[in-house]
């Protein structure tokens, strides 16, 4: 119960501060800071990295904390598989950044990204186990969870601190995350650079 709480409420939370954050660039759309940035040398996509490496610090940062929190509070063993919790914890917050930026990138307005995130943030969160466990799901939910971010990482986070699985055995969840983490960035840059070519 507890792993479940640290992993699904870490997850949904990360995910709603992360897209939050890539809500920065639509402000500073709005504001003309982008406009004189991008009369720089700088190129979009360099734009965008940078709030994908700013919000991957921050998902680092985040989840240090939790996993302090549960530890210290709660008496967790996250050191039973620690070099498992590091590879999941960057994973999981790599992914979750390119999360971000994408929301970001697809949104037109502040109000899409508001809209946009709830919308997108919640159903991912109830149909991937964030809400509750998944062995209370019926089968064919069970099988649709497995196209969510939130899935792979509690899962994930499962098998590092409850179930003693060895690093190996969490490269299905890592290369997941990862790849997730690529094609959301890669989507982002170009929905990004192809709407300033627009404007």
């Amino acid at each position: 119960g507890l792993i479940q709480a640290f992993a699904g409420t870490t997850i949904m939370m990360l995910l709603f501060s992360l897209a939050s954050m890539g809500g920065t660039l639509i402000r500073e759309r709005d504001s003309g800071t982008l406009k004189r940035i991008l009369f720089s040398p700088i190129k979009p996509w360099q734009v965008m990295m940078a709030k994908y490496g700013s919000g991957f610090i921050f998902a680092m940062i985040q989840m240090t904390i939790l996993v302090l929190f549960v530890w210290l509070a709660f008496q967790l063993d996250v050191f039973r598989n620690f070099g498992g919790l590091i590879l999941m914890v960057v994973s999981t917050a790599l992914a979750v950044s390119g999360f971000g930026i994408l929301i970001a990138a697809l949104a037109k307005s502040q109000k899409q990204v508001e809209s946009l995130t709830l919308i997108v943030i919640l159903v991912m969160s109830a149909l991937g186990g964030s809400m509750m466990p998944l062995f209370l799901f019926p089968p064919f939910l069970k099988t649709v969870a497995h196209f969510t971010l939130n899935y792979w990482a509690i899962e994930g986070f499962y098998d590092v601190l409850g179930r003693d699985v060895a690093v190996i055995d969490l490269l299905l969840n890592v290369s997941i995350l990862l790849l997730f983490a690529i094609f959301s960035s890669i989507i982002a840059i170009f929905v990004f650079t192809r709407r300033l070519k627009k404007d």
